[in-house]
């Protein structure tokens, strides 16, 4: 009920466009076992010689990478304003890292006409996301956060302004801050593929079959990744904190 309602809140006006951004990751993950069943232990695996394969794992590497470096050096509250660690470098590194997996499982499923439209959408909700976010963090901190937009760019890191703060990095926080929606995302996944193999994998049907088992099994694992986002996010964050 907890996960419930922290989805239905996110849905509300003011995080219409954050909320649908989580969505669509969920759906891409969905979307990978739906639309490409056969490639999916392969690409789970790691890089093959396939490049949407390579793409893919690679995207998706790299976005759990910036999360990780962004929840590692949780030296101030969700409520302040952080500017070093994966936020010296730009404003919205969490949802970079969720545009960077979206992306990377939407190559993952290798369906051009699903990669044509799932792409420039991840763009266009990390855009509208990330203007949301500012304008929220503008409201709430006024001429701190005219400075904070002139020097950190939006989504496009400048690499040349890293820097931790002075601060240590935190395995620990890194892991309790990633781990709940990455296990989500896996068992869900996981999940999913063993539902293929016993209902369509062992039978050698050539089509998808109508048991409502195996999508109430999709549907469930969606929201899993949906719900374990949304539990590691705190009401009244300020931007990007979660």
């Amino acid at each position: 009920m907890l996960a419930l309602a922290r989805f239905l809140a996110d849905l509300a006006p003011h995080r219409r466009w954050e909320g649908a951004f989580r969505i669509l990751v969920a759906a891409s993950a969905l979307a990978v076992v739906i639309l490409s069943p056969d490639d999916l232990t392969t690409m789970l695996a790691g890089p093959g010689e396939d490049i949407f394969e390579t793409l893919s794992v690679g995207l998706v590497l790299i976005g759990i990478a910036l999360r990780v470096s962004a929840f590692g050096f949780q030296s101030v509250p969700d409520t302040a304003l952080k500017t070093h660690g994966a936020y010296s470098v730009l404003r919205h590194p969490v949802l970079v890292s969720d545009a960077l997996m979206g992306a990377g499982l939407i190559i993952g499923t290798q369906v051009l006409w699903f990669i044509a439209l799932g792409a420039p959408l991840v763009l266009a909700l990390l855009a509208t996301a990330a203007a949301i976010r500012d304008e929220e963090t503008a409201r709430a901190l006024g001429a701190i956060a005219a400075d904070w937009r002139k020097q950190i760019p939006a989504l496009i890191p400048d690499l040349s302004q890293w820097n931790t703060g002075g601060f240590e990095f935190s395995g620990r926080a890194a892991l309790l801050r990633t781990m709940p929606a990455l296990f989500a995302g896996v068992a869900g996944l996981t999940a999913l593929e063993i539902t293929h193999d016993v209902t369509v994998g062992a039978a050698s049907w050539n089509f998808w079959p109508a048991d409502w088992d195996y999508y109430l099994a999709a549907l469930a694992a969606s929201f899993m990744v949906i719900a374990a986002d949304i539990l590691v996010a705190r009401a009244g964050r300020l931007p990007d904190s979660a």
